[in-house]
């Protein structure tokens, strides 16, 4: 299992730019809406993107009146409702259509690690599991301490059958954060298989 986190988020007080994608008008806010409002209570100034992949044009209007009513005036919002034919999502994402959504956020912000560990946790579930990593060395390029993409890489290293190269990285992400409970259960497995080869 991979862990997705905000945690660099919360603390400090500049202003971010944050990118929010859900499937439907109400993914967002029902999603995440407690931790926009966060970040919005403490960095007034940010930036919002909301980008909806697909709804009829009533769910459109719906959307932009939920989102600014959402945030209330605290930052700066933009929103994209596109039109994905609804119930066929991951179709689309196995076919590619996630990439332009990953490819836009990275052009919004590259130097958002979450970006990366996103597109990682996407090629991962696609089994592009080199690309993966990329995406996640990039995270840990940007923020060297992210431990919870140490922990994936290994999960991808795991996946191509490379043990011992996914127990380092396992054990790498523990060093830096002991609570990320499936690099540690990975580990035990692995290591028991490594026993049973032998």
């Amino acid at each position: 299992m991979l862990r997705l986190g905000l945690e660099s988020l919360a603390g400090g007080s500049a202003p971010l730019r944050i990118l929010a994608v859900g499937a439907h008008p109400d993914d967002i806010e029902i999603g995440c809406g407690g931790t926009i409002l966060r970040l919005a209570a403490t960095r007034p100034e940010s930036s919002f993107r909301w980008v909806v992949l697909s709804g009829t044009p009533e769910r459109t209007t719906e959307a932009v009146a939920s989102a600014r009513a959402l945030l209330a005036g605290q930052g700066e919002l933009r929103t994209d409702v596109h039109a994905f034919r609804d119930g066929y999502l991951p179709q689309r994402v196995a076919h590619g259509a996630g990439e332009g959504a990953l490819d836009m956020a990275e052009q919004y912000n590259n130097e958002l690690k979450e970006i990366y560990n996103l597109r990682g946790f996407c090629h991962y579930q696609l089994k592009r599991h080199q690309d993966a990593i990329a995406a996640f060395e990039r995270a840990i390029e940007i923020d060297p301490g992210s431990a919870i993409d140490y922990a994936n890489i290994g999960s991808n290293l795991r996946e191509l059958g490379l043990k011992h190269e996914a127990i380092r990285l396992y054990r790498m992400a523990l060093e830096l954060d002991p609570d990320i409970d499936f690099a540690r259960t990975n580990i035990a497995r692995l290591e028991d298989e490594l026993k049973e080869a032998h």
